[in-house]
């Protein structure tokens, strides 16, 4: 520990009024103006502090915030998903699609096939994922 380290903890446990005539010698100030000084000092070392406490508190609230947020991740697990209107659709024709590929189709001609035909706008990806979904929940079931 070095020497002004050493002098400040000894000054921190000096008592009011010996600070205050410490601080009244250095700055070779009355010890009204010492008194507004120390004041002055103390004020801002707690609103330093309160700073530190404020982020600590954002660091546990977050730490709070991501606990919470895997509970309902958690209530949420196994639940079954809402399937969306192109999804129903898509269950709807599904053997039309299966018949496409049989007769080797690309996913972009059976998109195409299904905009012209029942109005379904979606991307051949799309169809791809949602059909390939729907088979294999159906192959689930069955198992």
């Amino acid at each position: 520990m070095d020497e002004e380290s050493r002098l400040f903890k000894k000054f921190a446990n000096f008592s009011a009024a010996a600070k205050r005539d410490v601080v009244a010698a250095a700055l070779e100030i009355t010890n009204a103006e010492a008194d507004n000084v120390i004041r002055k000092i103390v004020a801002r070392l707690q609103y330093e502090e309160s700073l530190k406490n404020y982020v600590a508190s954002k660091t546990e609230i977050s730490l709070k915030l991501a606990q919470e947020i895997d509970k309902i991740k958690m209530r949420k697990f196994g639940k079954k998903k809402k399937s969306s209107k192109k999804r129903k659709k898509i269950l709807l024709h599904t053997q039309e699609i299966k018949q496409l590929r049989e007769n080797k189709a690309s996913w972009k001609d059976i998109s195409t096939y299904l905009k012209k035909n029942y109005h379904i706008s979606a991307s051949w990806v799309w169809v791809r994922n949602a059909y390939v979904s729907l088979q294999n929940s159906i192959s689930n079931e069955k198992d």
